[in-house]
């Protein structure tokens, strides 16, 4: 889903999903189907994600009722 050889470590909640992480439409409906299923929240379709801070801020809130 990320790029390869990206050291995973190394991601911080400022990086740009697509272009310092490379993913691409795909991976991010294979991202957000994956989130939903992990933490049982519903992502809204219109929902973009620019940053990792983004998808962190996007569940943190659903999870605790506010998103």
């Amino acid at each position: 889903m990320v790029k390869p050889k990206t050291d995973l470590s190394k991601i911080t909640e400022e990086d740009n999903l697509i272009t310092d992480l490379a993913i691409d439409s795909l991976s991010m409906l294979l991202m957000s189907l994956a989130i939903e299923n992990k933490f049982g929240i519903q992502i809204d379709e219109k929902q973009q994600f620019l940053t990792v801070k983004d998808v962190v801020d996007y569940v943190g809130n659903a999870c605790n009722g506010k998103g």
